[in-house]
């Protein structure tokens, strides 16, 4: 009897193995991230595909937690409604704030924290705008709707002029028709690359630092929400290892300047 036992217990089991063998586990679920156009942070590349700073530091993460990874673009309004439906899993860019607090995880640490807002100029006029101050007198090219820093965007003294592209201001300056054009340096260094007028526009005197944590979100709806302490793990291990910093760099082709 006892060995009848063994016998079934042993031919149950190898059953079992058989099965696992034949129908393995179902795949994890894709990760699936919004991708609003905001280069050289989040973009559809020429082939199709998708690209940046923040869509390669995605890639690592989903690959060192092997998951598959679908992008998906998108404008922000729909990618913040997708992510509080849970239809989309994952957003960069973020700022924090208690209403999207409802509906996202924001994983931490925030893989950047502080930006530069520079003012872009004919080169030779650097000196131009030294102080906050020199901007009084001055033509000022902005984009329609993005905000850059407190005391510039409650300024309604200034002759500020928006447009709905990024790649209109350069040409603007370079018209005559402002005397400078404001972005987060990143972006902006981005853009003149980009057109092939790094040799004709500069940065002035003047800038400012912004003081704000920038996130990757989560989903609270997310099929990985569960995961979450791991999507942590796995950021700050990146973010030790410099990989944002190296990834500003690649996109920038500089060396040691800040994000």
């Amino acid at each position: 009897m006892r060995f009848l036992y063994k016998t079934v217990c042993l031919l149950a089991a190898t059953m079992a193995w058989l099965a696992a063998a034949h129908f393995p586990v179902q795949a994890q679920p894709p990760l699936v991230v919004a991708c609003p156009d905001y280069p050289p942070w989040r973009m559809a590349l020429e082939d199709g595909s998708f690209g940046g700073i923040d869509i390669e530091l995605i890639q690592l993460i989903a690959e060192r937690m092997k998951l598959p990874l679908v992008v998906e673009r998108m404008p922000w309004h729909r990618a913040m409604y997708m992510l509080e439906t849970g239809d989309a899993d994952m957003l960069s860019n973020v700022f924090k704030t208690p209403a999207r607090e409802r509906f996202l995880h924001f994983l931490s640490p925030p893989y950047r924290t502080r930006s530069r807002v520079v003012f872009y100029v004919p080169k030779g006029k650097e000196h131009r705008i030294a102080t906050y101050g020199d901007l009084g007198l001055l033509r000022v090219g902005t984009i329609k709707n993005v905000l850059y820093f407190p005391q510039f965007d409650a300024d309604k003294a200034l002759d500020k002029q928006p447009v709905m592209a990024e790649l209109q201001n350069p040409r603007k300056l370079l018209d005559g028709h402002i005397d400078t054009y404001v972005e987060t340096e990143v972006a902006g260094d981005w853009t003149l690359m980009q057109a092939k007028l790094s040799n004709r526009i500069d940065k002035a005197d003047y800038h400012y630092e912004l003081e704000r944590p920038v996130y990757l979100v989560l989903s609270r709806h997310s099929r990985h929400a569960d995961r979450l302490e791991e999507f942590n793990r796995t950021l700050r291990s990146l973010i030790g290892e410099g990989v944002v910093e190296r990834l500003v760099d690649k996109y920038l082709e500089r060396e040691g300047l800040d994000p």
